[in-house]
């Protein structure tokens, strides 16, 4: 294990099945947890990014298979059963940052299982809560197919709202699941979980803001951003796929529904 230096931790948290690991990949850019229907992530795992412009897309896919393979064979051995919450590291090497840093800081993606877990006596929920002030930034996935249409997922946004009293760190919340934003019923339940985020939290639209937001910034470089928290619909599977593309061949490429292509 490499010497750490100052350490940004960017946790993933949503409800099970919502798509966080979904998101982990596609940021990553290749597949290195677990994704299934039914619950898999069982552990919390920490995923510590250092850049290596000299790294191939070869050592790149053999680390992501074989850390794939860990949590995989973690997730089997039902690592959930117990009391404590099996944690565990990983070296990410990537070509280049996922955003820029400073050269004393190492950006870490946590990624822990849905709280809502049946049968976990509420041990993820402990988790962040005891964990809470050691990050640095939460994303939130919320399941955008569900909106904001059952209790699990107002409980989610109003336990990040709680925790907020401990230590105010800034929140992004992605509504996952929006594989085709023109559809009517997908952009209703859209605006519905935007409008519930607003109440929750307290805040003016978030479409505004960000409005004002890109123009201030077009107009003033070094304009500071303070709007928590961000609420961005994406299709977090298109999102794998789309940042996964350069790696494939063209006939790995074609081999894809024409309707996938079209929506990105």
């Amino acid at each position: 294990m490499k010497k750490r230096r100052i350490e940004i931790k960017v946790a993933l948290l949503g409800n099970v099945s919502a798509g966080k690991t979904t998101v982990l990949n596609a940021i990553l850019q290749n597949k290195y947890g677990e994704v299934a229907k039914k619950r898999t992530t069982a552990g919390a795992n920490y995923f510590y990014l250092n850049v290596t412009k000299d790294v191939s897309i070869t050592e790149e896919d053999r680390v992501a298979e074989s850390i794939h393979e860990e949590i995989t064979i973690d997730n089997r051995k039902k690592v959930r059963d117990g009391h404590e919450i099996a944690k565990k590291e990983f070296d990410i090497e990537l070509p280049e940052p996922i955003v820029y840093c400073r050269n004393d800081t190492v950006l870490v993606l946590v990624d822990i299982p849905g709280i809502n877990e049946a049968g976990t006596e509420n041990k993820y929920k402990e988790f962040v809560s005891d964990n809470w002030t050691t990050f640095d930034c939460i994303i939130v996935v919320m399941d955008g197919k569900q909106g904001v249409n059952t209790e699990d997922q107002v409980f989610l946004l109003k336990f990040v709202k709680e925790h907020q009293n401990k230590k105010n760190i800034p929140i992004i919340i992605l509504c996952n699941k929006i594989d085709d934003p023109l559809e009517e019923e997908q952009a209703d339940l859209v605006k519905e979980a935007r409008n519930e985020v607003e109440k929750i939290f307290n805040v003016q639209c978030r479409e505004l803001s960000l409005q004002l937001v890109l123009e201030q910034c077009k107009k003033d470089k070094n304009f500071e951003v303070h709007m928590s928290p961000a609420f961005i619909p994406i299709s977090a599977g298109n999102a794998f796929i789309f940042r996964c593309g350069y790696q494939m061949t063209l006939e790995q490429f074609e081999t894809f529904d024409k309707t996938i292509i079209d929506g990105f």
